[in-house]
């Protein structure tokens, strides 16, 4: 790979990655160890639109042996538990969060909140689309 994205010279390899969020558990996984592959290998850059909650719950339920497995780091705070529809969330359940939101802070260099468009901006966004048509 790093030969590959050697023979770019000066150019920089750009990759979009859209709807990760719908994507099976599994699927997620394998997609976001082949994109940290590709940007250790040279010089690259990924974007990928996502909705980060789902994605962090799909990397819970592919990992989970793994969460369930790790020592705790005796260095680091104790993790917030996180109310659940029946009251917390169970400690396994728990361990699996943490562990996904730890692995998408890991690889995630820049994340950029987008918020929801407000009506009004959809229906402005809808009509310069219609005039410019």
């Amino acid at each position: 790979m790093a030969r590959s994205l050697g023979a770019l010279g000066r150019r920089r390899l750009v990759i979009f990655i859209d709807d990760l969020d719908r994507c099976r558990a599994e699927k997620i996984a394998q997609l976001l160890e082949s994109v940290n592959y590709i940007m250790v290998s040279g010089e690259s850059v990924v974007v990928l639109a996502l909705e980060e909650r789902a994605v962090r719950a799909g990397l819970g339920l592919n990992f989970a042996r793994i969460a369930e497995e790790i020592e705790p780091d005796p260095s680091s705070a104790p993790s917030v538990p996180i109310p659940g529809s029946s009251g917390l969330l169970s400690q396994t359940r728990q361990l699996h969060i943490d562990y996904a939101r730890q692995y998408v802070d890991k690889l995630l260099n820049l994340v950029i909140q987008i918020p929801e468009p407000t009506p009004e901006q959809l229906i402005a966004l809808a009509t310069q689309a219609r005039g410019a048509a």
